[in-house]
């Protein structure tokens, strides 16, 4: 192998293997040989659902240890596709970035905060983002039925119609949907 195939072959496997471990930068445009996202409306094709919990329970579902109160200190937020009978090929999810867009400046109102994704399976946080801007996404390349993750405060985020996140979701290499504001 000469010296120059090495290069090429070195710059290709680390590029594969980056990609297939989430995004290699805080990103939620997936740098995809120039595919453009999906005009599908995502509306019509995910769903995502909130549901006030301690994150205990999230540890803890059948309070074994007899310590999870019973009090909600956050959100469970699950994104899943929305099952479509009429096609015989279902949407899946392989990829997904989120970034954190409605913080709240103001005196007492808390940050977004994900206290339990380090035992996420799913997502990761990405560090060193510019700005300090705060992101979650995909931890590899292997199909996912959902994607979910918990954050902690904003009591009101429902009731509210807050949009403090946006997301892309990756279903192929080449097939995704951005712009995805909940």
């Amino acid at each position: 192998m000469t010296v120059l195939q090495y290069l090429v072959w070195a710059a290709f496997t680390s590029s594969a293997l980056g990609m297939s471990s989430g995004p290699p930068v805080c990103t939620l445009d997936p740098a995809h040989s120039g595919a453009e996202p999906d005009s599908a409306d995502w509306r019509d094709l995910f769903e995502i659902s909130f549901t006030r919990i301690s994150q205990n329970q999230l540890m803890d579902p059948k309070n074994i240890s007899g310590m999870v109160e019973d009090k909600a200190n956050g959100w469970f937020v699950v994104i899943q596709p929305i099952k479509n009978e009429d096609k015989p090929e279902q949407i899946t999810i392989k990829g997904f970035s989120l970034k954190v867009v409605g913080e709240s400046d103001t005196p007492g109102h808390d940050a977004v905060e994900f206290p339990l994704i380090h035992r996420n399976h799913r997502l990761k946080k990405l560090n060193n983002c510019y700005g300090g801007e705060v992101m979650l996404a995909h931890r590899d390349a292997k199909l996912k039925k959902r994607i979910s993750f918990f954050f902690s405060g904003h009591e009101d985020y429902v009731t509210s119609n807050k949009q403090m996140f946006e997301a892309t979701i990756l279903s192929s290499y080449l097939k995704y949907w951005s712009g995805i504001k909940f």
